[in-house]
């Protein structure tokens, strides 16, 4: 086969043209990326962990004992989510002697704060004053050591089952008022 010096000349031109392309293409001034709110990958949590166990202790003793199957740490955002099987046992004051215990679907705890909030069939029951409330959401503050709720709730004590809307206690429910009372019922 034999090669004309025009078509070397063609192949030659074809290279320098395909060469100058991507060499300005290369210069050309780059746009910043816009970054999607709600990408998956720039939410993904820092840690996850399975079987998990935390203590919330203030100074040398535990206020709180917190157990998950999985744990997530946000270091983004500050926040540690547990999900299934969440539970939390409060313990009384400066000792080991169990308060009240929290079960839940799932809990958020601020890392900054230390406050938890509980989400999905939250039931709390308290050792010392056998009572128990039932929510959808909780909000447990470590600084005061109360719990709160804006949602509906149920309160079960020896002497009577009272229903409403808000609810505001110490964490052994020893202390508790319902912001709207709907209804009570003597046991």
């Amino acid at each position: 086969m034999t090669v004309s010096m025009s078509h070397v000349r063609t192949i030659l031109g074809v290279a320098v043209a395909l060469t100058l392309m991507v060499g300005l293409s290369a210069c050309r001034e780059r746009t910043a990326a816009t970054q999607v709110k709600n990408d998956p990958f720039l939410r993904s949590p820092t840690h996850v962990s399975y079987d998990v166990d935390i203590m919330l202790a203030d100074s040398s003793y535990v206020r709180a004992r917190v157990q998950a199957d999985v744990g997530r740490v946000r270091e983004d955002v500050q926040q540690t989510e547990l999900v299934g099987n969440v539970r939390v046992v409060f313990y009384q004051r400066r000792s080991t002697i169990v308060g009240a215990r929290l079960t839940c679907d799932s809990v958020v705890i601020d890392d900054r704060t230390r406050d938890m909030t509980a989400f999905g069939s939250v039931v709390v029951v308290s050792d010392s004053s056998q009572t128990t409330l039932r929510t959808s959401k909780l909000t447990w503050s470590h600084a005061a050591q109360r719990v709160r709720s804006d949602q509906p709730v149920q309160i079960d004590t020896p002497a009577e089952h009272i229903d409403g809307i808000g609810f505001e206690s110490d964490q052994y429910l020893t202390d508790y008022r319902i912001f709207r009372v709907r209804g009570v019922h003597q046991q």
